[in-house]
């Protein structure tokens, strides 16, 4: 299940190996928390199938911080910082899912001994970034049907499987707007896409 991971365009068997040797698979249930708010995170994930929404607790309220869904990483960000702290971050998945989890000390230090997985992981790191970058300056400077539309678009997987609320939350738009607004913008998708 790794293999089909790790890109066919990557020629280096080294690199292959010693990806492939870090990580555990799980299939996992629809609900299943994979890491817990208030623990220390000492894992990294990668959701080969299924989707998965990591969010934090603001006034009460669970907000979306961030959603992955086949092939893509997955962590509480503050899993980076040293000392480690406990995160504020809870990982839960979707829908049922095949998850790999790694260590994250045996993950950096495979990334220090092979130059190539290094550079896999630098790219996926800076894809993911500017990804975020990007969402930080279209939540604050585009409107919600703007932020409905191009998530849509970007990610219908997501829109067919997930709660409207978590959708809302990501994108900073109150469920209300969201629920009323879904329809008109929907229409106004299929008469952009054709």
């Amino acid at each position: 299940m790794i293999d089909e991971f790790i890109s066919h365009k990557d020629k280096c068997f080294k690199v292959k190996e010693a990806y492939k040797g870090l990580w555990t698979v799980h299939h996992l249930s629809k609900g299943t928390i994979i890491h817990e708010r208030g623990s220390v995170s000492y894992k990294t994930f990668i959701v080969l199938k299924g989707i998965a929404r990591s969010f934090v607790y603001k006034n009460g309220k669970e907000i979306t911080t961030y959603f992955a869904i086949d092939g893509m990483p997955i962590l509480g960000i503050d899993a980076f910082k040293i000392p480690k702290v406990q995160s504020e971050y809870t990982i839960e998945l979707l829908d049922d899912s095949i998850i790999a989890e790694a260590p994250l000390d045996k993950f950096h230090q495979a990334l220090e001994d092979q130059p190539g997985l290094c550079t896999k992981y630098l790219n996926a790191l800076e894809k993911e970034y500017m990804e975020l970058a990007m969402m930080q300056i279209t939540t604050r400077f585009t409107t919600a049907k703007d932020r409905y539309l191009d998530f849509s678009l970007k990610y219908p997987q997501i829109m067919q499987k997930v709660k409207l609320t978590y959708i809302a939350s990501f994108l900073d738009i109150s469920l209300e707007t969201l629920s009323r607004g879904r329809t008109h913008w929907d229409k106004e998708k299929l008469i952009q896409v054709n």
